[in-house]
C-alpha cells in the first residue's frame, strides 16, 4: 500500500456532477506562479515556485506545499501555480527572491472540472479537453480562460494512482 502525505488541497463546492465531470463553485485563493514561454514547459516552472515555499522569499519563510499544482496552458506558454495554504493572507505572504515569481489573488468562479488517472500526456489533454469542452457547451455554459492542469500527486506516484484534473472557468451562457 501507497502512503500519501497529507497536504491541504484547494476548497470546492459541487454544483453538478455527471460522471467524471463537474460543474464547480471555487472560493477565491492565493497563489505563487510562474510563466514560462516556449513548448515542453509543462514542468518547467515547479522548481522555481518551490524554491519561493522552501524559504526563497524575502522573509525566509517556510510555506506549506498544497495541492493541486496548476499549470495554465497559453499559446506558446504554461503558468505554473502553487495554492498558497489558506492560514496565509495575501497581503501576508512574502515577497518572492525571484522576481519571477509573483503572488496573486485567484477571485472566486464558476469552473468545469474533468477527473483523470495516469501520466500527464498532450493526447489524452487533447482528448479529455474535448470531452470536457463538449459536456460544457451541452450544459448551456461557455468557457471564459484557457485550460488549466491541476495535478494532485508527487511525481513519485504510480501513474494509475495520480489524480489529475482539466479546468475551464465558465460561465453560463445568456441563452442557456
Amino acid at each position: 500500500m501507497i502512503f500519501m502525505p497529507l497536504v491541504e488541497q484547494i476548497d470546492y463546492g459541487v454544483l453538478l456532477k455527471e460522471e467524471s465531470m463537474e460543474i464547480r463553485q471555487y472560493e477565491g485563493f492565493n497563489v505563487a506562479e510562474i510563466k514560462k514561454e516556449g513548448k515542453n514547459v509543462m514542468d518547467s516552472g515547479f522548481n522555481d515556485i518551490f524554491r519561493y515555499i522552501s524559504g526563497g522569499n524575502e522573509s525566509s519563510e517556510k510555506i506549506s506545499m498544497t495541492s493541486p499544482v496548476l499549470s495554465e496552458i497559453e499559446d506558446n506558454s504554461v503558468k505554473t501555480s502553487f495554492v498558497m495554504p489558506k492560514e496565509h493572507k495575501f497581503e501576508e505572504l512574502p515577497e518572492p527572491i525571484d522576481k519571477a515569481v509573483q503572488i496573486r489573488h485567484v477571485p472566486k468562479g464558476i469552473y468545469g472540472a474533468i477527473r483523470f488517472a495516469g501520466s500527464w500526456k498532450q493526447e489524452k489533454f487533447l482528448n479529455m479537453s474535448g470531452h470536457l469542452r463538449l459536456w460544457l457547451e451541452s450544459k448551456g455554459y461557455e468557457i471564459v480562460s484557457n485550460a488549466i492542469v491541476a495535478r494532485y500527486n508527487p511525481p513519485f506516484t504510480p501513474p494509475f494512482l495520480r489524480r489529475n484534473e482539466i479546468l475551464y472557468e465558465v460561465r453560463k451562457k445568456e441563452n442557456g
